[in-house]
């Protein structure tokens, strides 16, 4: 499949981004518009029914993930790594310079390790709260470069083994912190497994793999099932992919 044929997945992806955006601000838009039965309705269908913030990040992540394996075929590690640097960091400075100027109250230590975009790992506040997703980018795109020759020639052995484990893994996050409340990265885990099933769903399409390569089809199923259960927070999130990852893999075998 051509990278033209893909371009709407751009669109897509920018309507992802969009439909967070659109959860973030409607607190501030719904404010004082509580007694008028349709805003009421919006509230509820952008806040309970749908999350459209979460769903948005999933839809996100499962896109960047389909786009990944033939991005990485075109360049060299070393390209990968700039292309990556040069897509995240420029907005994402202007974006912290835009709330250093207009909102405010940041300590310069802040400001200073939120520039790096390694402030989660340091146990720095965000400057803004939706740069929560940003260190699961790093550590996708981190994991890519580490993991780069493996992937790059669709070790398939290799995929599988490292889409269990992360698998494995988010449950057993979601089981220790339902039993210490401590605050343990499930999203991270959670949404690198969608980027993989994104992963998967591209090599499908361009006949790199068939089903008979897969990790256990029904994986995703188990591992967001249990996340549901052991972290109700996450019950929208869990249900979009282990739908979206049902759909997938029913429509390729």
């Amino acid at each position: 499949m051509s990278q033209k044929h893909l371009d709407w997945l751009s669109s897509v992806r920018g309507a992802a981004a969009l439909m967070v955006v659109i959860r973030h601000i409607w607190p501030y838009f719904y404010f004082g518009r509580e007694s008028v039965p349709f805003m009421t309705f919006l509230d509820l269908l952008i806040t309970k029914v749908l999350d459209s913030g979460k769903i948005g990040v999933v839809i996100f992540f499962l896109i960047s993930g389909f786009l990944l394996p033939k991005s990485m075929q075109r360049k060299t590690r070393r390209e990968f790594l700039i292309n990556r640097i040069i897509r995240l960091y420029p907005a994402y400075w202007v974006s912290i310079i835009s709330a250093v100027i207009f909102v405010g109250g940041f300590t310069v230590i802040q400001v200073l390790v939120n520039l790096t975009m390694l402030q989660t790992f340091l146990f720095v506040p965000d400057v803004i709260g939706v740069y929560w997703t940003m260190p699961v980018e790093i550590v996708l795109y981190a994991g890519c470069i580490i993991f780069y020759r493996m992937l790059r020639e669709n070790n398939i052995r290799f995929i599988n083994m490292l889409y269990i484990l992360i698998g494995i893994g988010s449950v057993g996050l979601a089981f220790l912190r339902n039993i210490t409340n401590l605050k343990l990265p499930i999203a991270m885990c959670t949404l690198i497994f969608t980027a993989f099933l994104g992963h998967y769903i591209r090599l499908f399409t361009d006949g790199d793999i068939t089903t008979e390569h897969l990790a256990p089809p029904h994986l995703q199923c188990f591992v967001h099932h249990n996340i549901k259960l052991l972290n109700p927070q996450y019950a929208v999130l869990t249900k979009t992919i282990c739908v979206g990852g049902v759909l997938c893999y029913n429509s390729t075998g």
